[in-house]
């Protein structure tokens, strides 16, 4: 089977002291649960839940599965990775009831109190909270968040004694070996990984909604020059920026998510361009966004020890996704001090590089 075949995705890479043959097995595995086994894979409790809570898509919802597939897959090719479509079948729109009984998937980045991305059972689950009448975009711009996470690199460690574990998703770096022994399974880059994905969806949410036939009186409307207008006002009481906005009225607005987490990525593509690490703003991001699809780290973790340096790649993969700017705040404090200290604009009274704190 190949890429231009529907229900085929990318293998993902399996390391490990497992056997070849099973790690095969594995890799097999993960693909027929993206394809033919996708429904077969759950539990009699799972399948009674969407059984009754599935919701049946909009002709909306249908076509944003579409979009997202074709933006993904153009963002894929660009890193010379081969396009794949995620099935209308593994995207699951399911009432709070149902959705709760898949929220033990969480963990990984791609998960959210109303969004699921489930990187072993290759689905996306979404509540139906998310709908709302007069705001469709809301669940649209959501389907194409979750598209992007699954869409990812996507890698495993099989042991010899049949342990299996998530190793990379998207940009989510489980520890390995004595370290993982150590840190318990702790979870690298999350901060990050949300950072791009979002920036993402922010970049194509205007052309993915345009795109969308279906919500052309939507599109109209969020877009027109009253709309714009009040997304910037709210924009700047929030510290964003109009296009973080899908839709804003009065007191009243919907954000794409991770705005702080989104700050700090905007800052390191910014001050890596200035610091000579890449020759735009755009061959910056690039690198990011190539770190999420292929799972390349070396050019940003090169870039960031350069231009930050010694630890400063290690204390960006230890941002949270916290909403309330903690972990963010200390990330950009460290990276700012550390920018000036590898300026030689200040000096560290021990002679050593700062600390997070």
């Amino acid at each position: 089977m190949n890429e231009s075949m529907p229900g085929w995705r990318p293998e993902p890479r399996v390391v490990g002291s497992a056997s070849a043959e099973k790690k095969k097995e594995l890799q097999e595995d993960v693909l027929l649960k993206f394809s033919e086994n996708h429904l077969s894979q759950f539990s009699d409790k799972q399948l009674e839940a969407l059984e009754g809570g599935e919701r049946e898509k909009t002709a909306a919802e249908k076509e944003a599965i579409v979009l997202a597939n074709e933006i993904t897959n153009q963002i894929r090719e660009k890193f010379e990775l081969p396009p794949f479509q995620i099935p209308e079948q593994n995207i699951h729109i399911v009432s709070d009831e149902a959705y709760r009984i898949f929220s033990p998937e969480r963990g990984f980045a791609g998960s959210t109190d109303l969004a699921i991305t489930a990187y072993e059972k290759q689905g996306i689950f979404l509540s139906e909270k998310l709908r709302e009448e007069e705001h469709p975009e809301r669940i649209l711009s959501a389907i194409l968040h979750e598209v992007i996470h699954l869409k990812g690199v996507l890698s495993f460690e099989l042991g010899e004694d049949g342990s299996k574990r998530i190793l990379r998703a998207g940009m989510d770096v489980m520890a390995t070996g004595r370290k993982a022994r150590e840190k318990g399974g702790a979870i690298h880059f999350r901060g990050l990984h949300e950072g791009i994905v979002s920036e993402l969806q922010a970049i194509y949410f205007r052309e993915f909604l345009e795109a969308n036939k279906e919500i052309r009186g939507i599109f109209d409307m969020a877009f027109s020059e009253s709309a714009a207008a009040e997304r910037s006002r709210v924009a700047k009481r929030l510290g964003a920026e109009p296009r973080d906005l899908p839709w804003a009225y009065g007191d009243h607005y919907e954000s794409i998510p991770y705005i702080p987490q989104r700050v700090v990525l905007r800052y390191l593509v910014r001050t890596l361009t200035e610091a000579g690490a890449f020759s735009s703003e755009e061959e910056s991001m690039d690198a990011f966004l190539d770190a999420h699809f292929s799972g390349r780290l070396l050019s940003i973790g090169r870039a960031v020890t350069k231009t930050f340096g010694r630890d400063a790649f290690r204390v960006l993969g230890m941002m949270g996704v916290d909403q309330d700017n903690n972990s963010v705040r200390q990330i950009i404090d460290y990276l700012t001090k550390q920018r000036r200290i590898v300026m030689g604009r200040t000096k560290n009274p021990h002679g050593q590089e700062g600390e997070v704190g």
